[in-house]
């Protein structure tokens, strides 16, 4: 992975969820990217504990390490004993209205980002919380945020045109598409054998499907925000609107209510009565649970119909590849998906890749400090 030739030292990759952080670090050397390795830290409720992997096998892993104060200060330690850290990059879930494209942040950056809150409350205060925390223990560091929604700035007006009247619409409303690093991940990982009509299943706890034409976005499942398309481990995916109204005039539901219920409680986790799990769902389907088959056959019918949606976008696909945390590591969820395509009698090649998103971080933030 080539960069910006100028600058050389240690880049530490950000990737914050709801419960966890991913991280990695960076080599920056003669343009040139090393990954040095990559961890997690536990929940920042509780009493957080760091585990790293080095990329080379002689170096011993660090494996649920103990951590006092800021979590920034563990990885501080950690990066500096590689050396000098030159810069902090982020992935950050959604913009807003405004922010587009990946860029340098500064303060003021952050207080627009908080005003972006409302689109993805699950993603971005964890994030924005990251970032200022940063600001403290790396004063003077650049830290660069990478949008996930910046990957499908090429969406076409067809697919990027949400059905609301004019003046709503011109205030900025689209469909933005998330997953954006994953799919930037894919098509890096196919870059010496590309592919013309390729189509990226990114299946974790955020679920979606995107067509990619000759290496741009042509369309994808989320929308405005990440709770649309697929069905989700806790997220809805797409719903009717009238079940909106319905909730808030005969069960007087307010907005705070309905935000949690189709973000936190609803999806594979309200279908079948669990914490959403895929994996445990499995085990308690293979046990005779018929709420939790009936999760693992909706989920799976849902994947199946936008990926042979994305047919529509493409003409036809070439090649299909599956990714994220659930994509990479269910089988059992790939084979119902694929069999349930099968209907369409297609002719293509279907892999499994990983979604190294953290990489792609370190590529934008070495091109922009």
């Amino acid at each position: 992975m080539n960069a910006s030739p100028e600058k050389s030292g240690i880049i530490v990759c950000l990737n914050i969820g709801s419960s966890s952080l991913k991280f990695s670090l960076y080599s920056l050397a003669s343009a040139a990217l090393t990954e040095i390795g990559s961890g997690t830290i536990g929940s920042r409720e509780t009493s957080p504990q760091l585990s790293f992997d080095y990329v080379h096998q002689d170096r011993k892993p660090l494996k649920k390490v103990p951590i006092s104060g800021l979590i920034t200060t563990s990885l501080r330690e950690l990066a500096l004993a590689e050396g000098e850290i030159i810069a902090i990059g982020h992935r950050l879930v959604h913009g807003g209205l405004t922010i587009l494209e990946h860029l340098v942040l500064s303060k003021t950056v952050v207080a627009t980002l908080r005003r972006a809150v409302p689109f993805a409350p699950l993603h971005l205060p964890p994030s924005l919380d990251l970032i200022d925390e940063c600001f403290e223990t790396f004063p003077g560091t650049p830290q660069v945020g990478c949008l996930d929604t910046a990957f499908h700035r090429t969406l076409p007006a067809l697919a990027a045109t949400l059905p609301l009247p004019t003046q709503i619409r011109d205030s900025g409303i689209r469909r933005f598409g998330f997953h954006g690093l994953s799919c930037e991940s894919v098509l890096e990982q196919l870059r010496n054998a590309p592919v013309r009509r390729l189509v990226v299943a990114h299946l974790g706890g955020g679920c979606s499907i995107t067509a990619i034409l000759n290496g741009q976005s042509v369309d994808t499942s989320m929308g405005l925000t990440p709770m649309g398309g697929v069905v989700m481990s806790r997220r809805t995916g797409d719903l009717d609107p009238g079940i909106i109204f319905y909730l808030m005039r005969e069960q007087r539901y307010d907005v705070n209510t309905l935000e949690d219920l189709f973000e936190h409680r609803s999806g594979l986790a309200g279908i079948s009565k669990s914490d959403g799990d895929l994996r445990d769902l499995q085990s308690a389907s293979d046990r005779g649970d018929a709420d939790a088959a009936l999760a693992l056959d909706i989920f799976s019918h849902s994947v199946a119909k936008q990926i042979a949606g994305m047919c529509i976008a493409l003409g036809a696909i070439d090649v299909l590849v599956f990714t994220g945390g659930v994509g990479e590591n269910a089988g059992v969820v790939r084979e119902r998906v694929t069999q349930l395509i099968g209907a369409l009698e297609l002719s293509l090649s279907i892999l499994v890749l990983p979604a190294r998103e953290n990489e792609r971080i370190a590529f934008h933030v070495a091109n922009l400090i």
